[in-house]
């Protein structure tokens, strides 16, 4: 990917970071702060999944409308990475009742405590299963044809699936107004992509201390959302997150640097997924 994040860095004082490029636009200026709250008070989700998944966008009142200034949005998909449930799986204390009351061999012990502790698919770095299937206001990343004839990875929100041609129909998180006008083929900000063009993301973040399986590798190349935009760029790991309240540090492909890869930068778990090439359209 060439990128031109130094001269994306000169445009506006008030932007917080720089965009490589694509879709540059998607920038947030002055995004408002969002106060970060330590997800150590997090409670233990040892088996059952959340009843329901976080709502379209989600918190109460922030609703997305598409009048919701870039701002605003910026801040809820801030405070959706910082609400998400942590996966810490079964403490010792299950494993052991179950020892006692089934009288169990070490064998059967060995196995009972390996999957109760064993993080499920769509935990931090764990892909789904190729079966899986985003549900309708599922967010994802979905690799689309922007308005300049660029390939891009964008956070979408899924609003259908076909199951006989395995197509998906998603919107442009970041998208104003898309159900005002009508493209050729496409609402405006609403595309038709395959199923092998997206990717879930997860449902919980990764416990470092209990789950480091789950968490991507140091150098592992990836695709991460970049700070205050709404679209994914290759990267690379930097820095595993340090507990369940830190976020990883990526380092963005960018040859305007001399080594190819700009300084680090700070990306919630939420928003750090599996690489994934794609055949150009």
């Amino acid at each position: 990917m060439v990128s031109k994040i130094s001269d994306a860095r000169q445009e506006g004082a008030g932007v917080k970071h720089s965009a490589p490029p694509g879709k540059c636009g998607r920038m947030s200026v002055d995004a408002p702060a969002v106060a970060v709250t330590s997800s150590s008070s997090t409670s233990s989700i040892s088996a059952a999944r959340p009843s329901a998944p976080l709502a379209p966008l989600g918190l109460p009142d922030l609703e997305r409308r598409p009048s919701m200034r870039r701002g605003m949005l910026m801040s809820v998909l801030h405070q959706y990475a910082i609400e998400q449930p942590v996966w810490r799986g079964k403490s010792s204390e299950s494993v052991d009742d179950c020892v006692d009351h089934f009288a169990l061999t070490n064998v059967e012990m060995w196995f009972i405590a390996f999957h109760l502790s064993s993080p499920p698919p769509l935990c931090g770095a764990i892909s789904a299963d190729d079966k899986y299937k985003c549900k309708p206001a599922d967010q994802v990343a979905a690799r689309v044809r922007t308005e300049d004839g660029e390939e891009q990875w964008i956070l979408a929100e899924v609003v259908s699936y076909n199951s006989h041609n395995h197509r998906y129909i998603v919107d442009d998180i970041d998208e104003e107004g898309h159900n005002e006008k009508r493209c050729e083929k496409r609402w405006e900000g609403r595309y038709h992509v395959s199923k092998r063009r997206i990717i879930p993301l997860p449902i919980y973040k990764a416990d470092p201390a209990n789950t480091p399986q789950a968490l991507f590798k140091v150098n592992q190349l990836v695709l991460a959302l970049y700070p205050q935009t709404t679209c994914f760029y290759r990267a690379i790991i930097h820095e595993q997150p340090k507990d369940v309240s830190c976020e990883y540090a990526v380092l963005f492909e960018d040859t305007s640097y001399p080594e190819g890869y700009s300084p680090p930068l700070e990306v919630p778990q939420r928003y750090v997924l599996p690489m994934r090439e794609t055949r150009k359209r």
